[in-house]
This record gives C-alpha cells, sequence and structure tokens, in this order.
C-alpha cells in the first residue's frame, strides 16, 4: 500500500484592500510604510485563515508576491525576509 501525504501550499485569493494597494503605491496616493501596514495585515490574516484551518503547513499565501514573472524573476531575492530585488516591486 502507497501512504501518500499531501499539504496544501499556493496563493490565496488576495483581499480587494491589497489589491488596491499595490496599484497605489506606483501611483503615488500611499506611501510605502502604508502600503507595508496593508501587506502585513493581509498576511496575518492569511496566517490567521491556515490555522484556524487546522493546516499544519502555513505560509503567507503569497500576498507580497505581485505576480508570477516577479516572483520567477526574483526568487533568490525574495526568501525568508522578505526582501526584494531593487528593480521590481513596491520597495
Amino acid at each position: 500500500m502507497i501512504v501518500a501525504h499531501a499539504d496544501v501550499v499556493g496563493s490565496l485569493l488576495r483581499p480587494l484592500e491589497l489589491l488596491k494597494a499595490q496599484e497605489d503605491l506606483p501611483a503615488g496616493l500611499i506611501t510605502t510604510a502604508q502600503f507595508k501596514t496593508i501587506e502585513d495585515r493581509a498576511v496575518d490574516d492569511a496566517i490567521a485563515l491556515q490555522e484556524e484551518a487546522g493546516l499544519e503547513v502555513i505560509t503567507d499565501g503569497e500576498m507580497r508576491r505581485l505576480g508570477a514573472t516577479y516572483v520567477q524573476i526574483d526568487a533568490p531575492h525574495y526568501g525568508s525576509r522578505g526582501r526584494r530585488h531593487q528593480s521590481a516591486g513596491p520597495q
């Protein structure tokens, strides 16, 4: 008998507030500090959702990701500290 184990790992839907902030930051409508607050709240909510569901593997829901291309290009710089490449994404 084959025993398999699987965990849910991947993107969660981003809240509308974060989607708006991702547009507002480059447009100069919010500051980097305001963006970071909104982004951190989205991550906290994603973690809480997964904890409440009883998942054993918890992720940030990829709330800090701007798009697939961004992650593929900047993956080495995106690591555990959330550092971003200087040429892409909000700073």
